[in-house]
């Protein structure tokens, strides 16, 4: 086992010379094995060592007794320890989420306070068995190539040297040294998923395939390999190709579709803190795919689609309802922007507009406004007919359709009179407003950024 240890620590450069190695120690086999190999080698490799061991406060007496064998154990060695008692009964409680998430965060977030205080790196006792029941887990649970990279050697300033080591060798390391170790029975219980893969899967898997801890950590290094390539073009994609908060669409649309997926899950992680799941990053593909639409990442982002950029953009507070009269020849919006309007017959307007479609389209037949007609802001109940799409929808669905950015939706001016919705800023008249043979009298509308 040492000399896996020695192995796993040079493959992937774990430790340097004068390092303090923080060894997270629970008094079980794993731990004690990982705390006496590298206490073997800790003038080999030119280190320092120290413990912590974290009460959950989970099992009563049995986790006071771990507690107690860990100083034991460390006091033996000559190691210094450090021991935290932590409810995370009722802190799991408090932040609504299950104890074994609840502990695994305590644990880190306690051995990153005393790295901070010592420096150095923090060893946990992850073995190749941890490795290979992990990957079965993500898998089960449904995962890309990056779930098949398994339990990382080193992440950050923590490593993992007995990451090439089995359990079963792990406990021949301890009868051959006589070392005693505590077991936790908690893990001989099914109630927990990853005993269920480690009790009930693994040994079915292993009358297959007896050395399929070693097929497991090959297959995890592939993986690794790959996600890492893949993953490291997508971030030059993004340095390269990225303009604000936009990418073009078309640049996205002729990336290969593995390199597409990282640079969107790259974006939403790295940027916004959002994991992006399997339904977030179809929906994504799918606007990206439509070129059109918008995507509510959380409550505060959102990726959008509009004039062939692709933008991730925070969501504003919750517009107010505005509205303000329409008066011809303008009308002033809360914004600041200027609505004018030119009244003109049919004739004269096909002789001054034939050729200009934007304003074929901004324009309406003025004698089918009621009384009473407005600008104002969308509502909840707003609903609108596009000319010829043949028929209504809700303003809300239309905007998300075609990708109005969402910090945009709340100023959108919307032309409506008692009858209903008149007209729609970048949407036009609405089917029953539209010019006609039969039109006497044109309003065209012409919006200060439309310009």
């Amino acid at each position: 086992m040492i000399t896996k240890v020695v192995n796993a620590i040079e493959k992937y450069e774990m430790l340097k010379l004068g390092d303090c190695v923080i060894v997270a120690l629970s008094g079980g086999a794993d731990s004690v094995s990982l705390l006496h190999a590298l206490n073997v080698l800790r003038e080999r490799l030119g280190i320092s060592l120290r413990a912590v061991h974290v009460n959950h406060m989970l099992r009563g007496e049995e986790a006071e007794r771990d507690s107690r064998f860990s100083c034991s154990f460390c006091e033996s060695l000559g190691i210094p320890i450090d021991v935290f008692r932590v409810d995370i009964g009722k802190l799991a409680k408090e932040r609504k989420i299950g104890t074994e998430q609840c502990g695994r965060e305590e644990r880190y977030r306690l051995l990153a306070e005393v790295r901070e205080k010592f420096g150095g790196r923090i060893a946990t006792a992850h073995t190749l068995s941890d490795n290979a029941e992990t990957m079965l887990l993500n898998m089960t649970r449904g995962c890309s190539v990056a779930g098949l990279r398994g339990i990382p050697p080193v992440r950050g300033d923590i490593i993992r040297p007995l990451i090439f080591v089995t359990r079963a060798e792990v406990e021949q390391y301890c009868r051959e040294n006589s070392l005693d170790f505590v077991t936790d029975s908690s893990n001989l219980s099914d109630g927990y998923t990853r005993n269920k893969i480690r009790l009930g899967v693994i040994p079915r898997l292993t009358e297959i395939n007896p050395l399929l801890e070693l097929s497991m950590s090959r297959l995890s290094e592939c993986a690794s390999e790959d996600d890492r390539y893949l993953s490291s073009a997508a971030a030059e994609f993004s340095a390269n190709n990225k303009q604000g908060d936009c990418f073009s669409l078309d640049s996205l649309r002729a990336l290969p579709l593995p390199i597409l997926k990282r640079v969107l899950i790259g974006e939403c992680r790295d940027r916004y803190g959002i994991d992006c799941d399997f339904r977030r990053l179809e929906l994504l593909l799918e606007i990206i795919d439509r070129g059109a639409g918008a995507v509510s990442l959380s409550k505060e982002i959102t990726a959008s689609i509009y004039k062939n950029r692709f933008k991730f953009s925070r969501k504003g507070k919750a517009i107010t309802e505005w509205c303000v009269d329409m008066q011809i020849p303008f009308s002033r919006l809360p914004d600041g922007r200027e609505v004018r309007f030119e009244l003109t017959t049919l004739r004269q307007f096909e002789e001054k507009y034939k050729f200009n479609k934007f304003l074929f389209k901004n324009a309406i037949d003025y004698d089918t406004i009621s009384a009473n007609p407005c600008i104002r802001g969308r509502r909840q109940a707003d609903s609108f007919r596009p000319v010829s799409r043949g028929l209504s929808k809700p303003v809300r669905k239309l905007f998300n359709e075609f990708g109005i950015e969402p910090e945009k939706r709340g100023n959108m001016a919307i032309i409506s009179d008692e009858k209903g919705i008149v007209w729609i800023e970048r949407f036009g008249a609405d089917e029953s407003r539209k010019i006609s043979e039969t039109t006497e009298r044109v309003l065209v509308i012409k919006l200060e950024e439309d310009e």
